[in-house]
């Protein structure tokens, strides 16, 4: 691709077919609906689906002048995009008109190799007397300590994007600040090298809605003192730091941020801390609160009933903690929730309907490795659609539960080690699953015809006896059509005589295990044949004879490495060992 891509020649080919040479209607333009004047370029990578999309980033050496022929531009975003690592352009420093500028992870370089991604010189910044937001996250400004003192003349900062900058207190250290930063509403300094206590410059921002601290080395005893000032945050995420104090923390939070929406503080250092204690919460509190998130957190005690008071929870993230006792039946009544997760924690006793009454919204149910006992009738039929379940090691001591079957929209299926019994049930093709794990549970009989949106097949550590032939006679299409397959394991389970043709349509396969069975006969020449994506291929302790199909030489340098190179003769058959 040329060095420099003109932005012109962007537009010209992403504008609407049959559009005329207006550019007002070209994509990732906007107009004063007045005068007809550009005010808003929008060309940030598409970061949804970016590993798919990276084509359509722009890949420039050079950012085209001519951006300064729109002289009424107020915002630009460049977020994503691939600079090769030249210099922040000093035509944005006669931008003035501009109120947003955002040019976060663009690899813009100043000096040095391209992985150091640094910039010395931000003076170009002062010029952009109209500036209300700043994004410049993923660029290097851990050599330029003038950086707030630029940003301390701007009248009236609204937002500031800093995170992945290699900032660190000194950057924040100096005194006074003006009366800008008093006002601005969304702050992000996450992933950076903040030590010890946070700064009292951030403190004082009281106008903050949104604040971002996560990934940085903050060390305090007193979440309350550092954050007590926040009375109209709608957003807090302190993630992996090491902030403790919980118990006061959330007195805090219940009783004075009244519209906090989102709170996040997961993998901090809590131990011992309880959350499950208190009674009289802040009515405010129950309102606006939409997301609470403190997994990895490693607090104690109960499940808290007061998460029933808090009507707005969609999302409830509490796993791998030391959390005990049961589950409180408050929580069946929160309409509006759609994640659950309590897996990875010490909890008791039974889960039935009345934990599920209202979760008409549900999507994501977590409860694996919690010691739970489900206690659900067969013919239960759930008031949710599910996409997400995992419940790994919870005792159900039944066949697969029949309410399974309503779960149209499900793609991930994860139940192994919970005491599950029986035959895999033929309506199982009918769902969507694109993950599915009943290892280690009590399966037995024939494989059934799988979903073809399947991806991750773990069937390992059963009774499986083997595949049943199809209409025309043959196993070949009996399991379904496959081709998305590419994690098969079959181990450990009792599948007998040669390997069966079924596997013949998962031509996808990456990962085959089916050791520790009673196959015999030739190793198949087709794996060699079908299989070329394949990386692993593990037939251990199996009953194979014969020699090693030249076929399967033919496979990628990995798979001989790993798998053949290690394979022996022993006592007449042939044992593939694996690492």
């Amino acid at each position: 691709m040329a060095k420099t891509l003109a932005l012109i020649s962007w537009w010209k080919s992403n504008r609407p077919i049959g559009c005329s040479n207006n550019c007002c209607i070209w994509r990732g333009i906007s107009c004063d609906e007045t005068n007809g004047h550009v005010v808003k370029l929008n060309l940030r990578a598409p970061w949804a689906s970016l590993l798919r999309e990276e084509r359509k980033s722009l890949v420039a050496s050079v950012l085209n002048s001519c951006l300064l022929q729109f002289t009424y531009l107020e915002h630009l975003d460049l977020s994503g995009n691939n600079f090769q690592y030249s210099p922040i352009p000093q035509i944005f420093g006669s931008m003035k008109q501009l109120r947003y500028l955002n040019i976060s992870n663009s690899r813009f370089n100043d000096q040095g190799p391209p992985w150091a991604l640094t910039v010395h010189d931000v003076q170009w910044i002062s010029n952009l007397s109209s500036l209300q937001h700043l994004g410049m996250a993923g660029i290097c400004l851990g050599e330029t300590p003038s950086l707030f003192q630029v940003l301390n003349r701007f009248p009236s900062f609204l937002s500031l994007h800093l995170s992945q900058c290699g900032l660190n207190n000194s950057h924040l250290s100096w005194h006074p600040i003006n009366s800008s930063f008093h006002g601005v509403r969304h702050l992000d300094l996450g992933q950076n090298d903040f030590p010890g206590t946070v700064p009292s410059m951030i403190q004082n921002m009281t106008s903050l809605r949104f604040l971002d601290l996560s990934f940085n080395l903050f060390i305090t005893s007193s979440i309350h003192n550092s954050f007590g000032n926040f009375k109209n945050l709608l957003h807090l995420n302190i993630v992996a730091n090491a902030f403790s104090g919980i118990e006061k923390a959330l007195l805090l939070m219940f009783g004075n941020m009244c519209y906090l929406r989102s709170l996040d503080i997961s993998y901090n250092q809590l131990p011992g801390e309880q959350i499950g204690k208190y009674r009289n919460l802040s009515r405010c509190f129950g309102h606006d609160l939409e997301a609470l998130n403190l997994d990895y957190a490693r607090i104690s005690g109960y499940v808290p009933n007061w998460l029933g008071m808090l009507g707005n929870l969609k999302h409830v993230h509490l796993s791998h903690n030391q959390l005990n006792g049961t589950v409180p039946e408050s929580l069946g009544q929160l309409s509006n929730l759609e994640t659950l997760d309590l897996s990875y924690d010490s909890l008791e006793a039974a889960i039935c309907e009345v934990h599920f009454a209202s979760l008409s919204k549900l999507k994501t149910l977590s409860i694996g490795s919690t010691g739970l006992t489900i206690k659900i009738k067969s013919d239960w039929i759930p008031p949710f659609q599910l996409e997400y379940i995992e419940m790994e090691s919870c005792k159900f001591g039944t066949q697969i539960p029949q309410w399974l079957q309503t779960q149209s929209k499900a793609t991930t299926l994860l139940l192994s080690n919970a005491s599950i019994w029986g035959t895999l049930p033929k309506w199982m093709k009918d769902m969507n699953l694109n993950e599915l794990d009943l290892t280690h549970s009590q399966i037995k009989g024939t494989l059934p015809r799988f979903p073809s949106n399947l991806k991750l097949i773990d069937l390992s550590g059963n009774s499986i006896s083997g595949v049943p032939p199809g209409k025309d006679g043959c196993s070949s299409h009996a399991m379904g059509h496959l081709c998305w397959l590419t994690w098969l394991d079959l181990s450990n389970n009792k599948l007998s005589g040669q390997l069966s043709l079924a596997l013949k349509n998962c031509t996808s396969l990456r990962f085959l295990d089916v050791g520790e069975n009673a196959l015999s006969g030739n190793v198949p020449k087709w794996i060699g044949d079908t299989f070329g994506y394949l990386r692993i291929l593990r037939l251990r302790g199996n009953k194979f004879n014969g020699s090693i199909p030249w076929q399967l030489c033919q496979l990628s340098t990995d798979l001989r490495s790993w798998i053949l190179l290690k394979t022996i003769y022993k006592e007449g058959y042939l044992v593939a060992l694996t690492t």
